[in-house]
């Protein structure tokens, strides 16, 4: 790292540009993607607390940088210019992309139930693909893909930064390491513009603050990521990392608070998986992009529906109280972090909860006849998922607290019938979760041909999206 950004002039353009300490050319690529695989799957605790305060400062300066420079919201003529060069080095953007891709899949850090390799290198990347068929972006703006992918690979040396995987507002600081990451990736690549390079890290480090709104980067990366809050992905996610790691549990305590107000994720104040879950589904910030909102209100809809199917109807009128207040045309309680559902998605909450997937998810959990583990297994582990490693599926033994086993554990506090709707809402996750999934691969196969044909960059994460595809399988 450099010891602060500095300003490179391109043109009238300026833009912070963290490459200025790049190390010599004849330091092949090869050495740094070993150097960075070596890093994320064996740095200690030690050398990761000593590179999160030596980048930190360097970070947060480059940002404060990059937004007041001209970069951030490119003009037409330097959109024109970066354009150029991506026509004219279509070559340089396709070895950026596969040298990226290539990195992560040398990586053998597994990961943790709430940002996995299956999460990590497939989820995020289809649905930033999704982003570009949808919206046909093929031109230099494709490269922020690789921000898309790397900005939760400062999740993968967790366990050893703090001894466990971080959740919620306690993952603070993976966007850190993450910037790290990438920007020494992109030091090997001196001949990629500033512009471009300064984008994609700015992406990766500000992909959890909900701002910069004018930064197309940044918004990018925003989206990709918050497509895992809500629906299918994220309930899987968040109920195998935080009950699966014993943090919160599956019992709901009544309260009267939980109608007008919810705890930040991750906190002391979260006791239960309901709050999680409930958090994100109304306080997601906006998608960008064509269709952006509309799948972001569809993932709530599943969201709620699980929410729904899980609880009891005195639970369910503290959980939608607020929607409930507007059917009544009464005014919601003040509170806090509760914003009503927009009317649309909550009336397409209540059509699923006697839709057609509700139906497949009564004969699904006849199916598992009460064979809990067999559900656990099959909710939390998609069909298309590689060995998660430190999640041990098979480990049930109480002194090694594997993610069953916890789950195990906050099982064992519900009565019957708090059981029996958990059942039914496991089984509606999985059927929501296979028919989400079909139709993401749908969305991006269906556009595949025209934008790879267009963008080699493009090409390149498709190819790379198959291949995980295959290995997954």
């Amino acid at each position: 790292m450099s010891n602060g950004p500095s300003t490179s002039a391109a043109g009238d353009q300026a833009t912070p540009n963290f490459r200025r300490a790049t190390a010599p050319l004849s330091q092949s690529r090869e050495a740094t993607i070993l150097r960075l695989v070596n890093l994320i799957d064996s740095g200690s605790s030690a050398q990761l607390h000593q590179l999160l305060a030596e980048t930190k400062p360097v970070a947060d300066a480059f940002a404060a940088a990059f937004r007041s420079c001209s970069t951030y919201v490119p003009s037409e003529a330097l959109t024109l210019r970066l354009n150029d060069w991506f026509r004219t080095e279509l070559t340089t953007a396709q070895e950026l992309t596969t040298t990226a891709v290539d990195l992560l899949q040398r990586c053998s850090s597994q990961g943790h139930p709430g940002h996995d390799r299956r999460h990590i290198l497939y989820m995020d990347s289809l649905s930033a693909l999704r982003h570009c068929a949808e919206d046909n972006i093929t031109d230099y703006r494709s490269l922020f893909l690789i921000g898309a992918l790397y900005h939760d690979v400062g999740r993968l040396p967790e366990p050893r930064l703090y001894g466990a995987p971080a959740s919620g507002v306690q993952g603070a600081d993976h966007q850190y390491l993450g910037y790290y990451l990438v920007s020494e990736l992109l030091k090997a690549f001196p001949t990629v513009p500033a512009e471009i390079s300064d984008s994609i890290a700015f992406s990766v480090l500000v992909h959890q603050t909900g701002k910069d709104s004018d930064n197309f980067a940044a918004q990018f990366v925003q989206r990709a990521d918050r497509e895992q809050l809500v629906g299918p992905e994220f309930m899987l996610r968040t109920i195998g990392c935080n009950v699966g790691y014993g943090r919160v549990g599956l019992k709901i305590p009544n309260s009267e608070q939980r109608e007008h107000t919810l705890s930040l994720p991750g906190t002391p104040a979260e006791t239960d998986i309901a709050n999680h879950l409930e958090f994100y589904m109304r306080n997601l910030y906006p998608n960008i992009g064509s269709k952006g909102s509309m799948h972001a209100e569809q993932l709530k809809v599943i969201s709620g529906a699980f929410l729904a199917l899980a609880h009891g109807e005195n639970l369910f009128h503290q959980l939608f109280a607020p929607e409930i207040a507007r059917d009544n045309d009464r005014a919601p309680v003040a509170g806090k972090f509760k914003p009503p559902l927009k009317l649309e998605t909550w009336q397409r909450i209540q059509a699923e909860l006697v839709g057609s997937n509700l139906d497949e998810a009564r004969k699904l959990r006849e199916f598992y006849q009460r064979d809990d583990s067999k559900l656990f297994r099959d909710f939390l582990m998609p069909p298309m998922v590689p060995d998660l490693g430190i999640v041990r599926v098979n480990e049930l033994d109480p002194t090694s607290p594997s993610m069953l086993y916890q789950l195990g554990r906050a099982w064992d506090l519900l009565d019957t019938k708090e059981r029996e709707r958990y059942r039914l809402a496991f089984a509606y996750g999985i059927v929501a979760r296979d028919e989400t999934h079909e139709l993401l691969q749908d969305d991006v196969w269906s556009n595949a041909e025209l934008t790879s044909v267009t963008s080699p960059v493009t090409k390149a994460m498709v190819d790379f999206i198959n291949r995980q595809s295959d290995e997954m399988r």
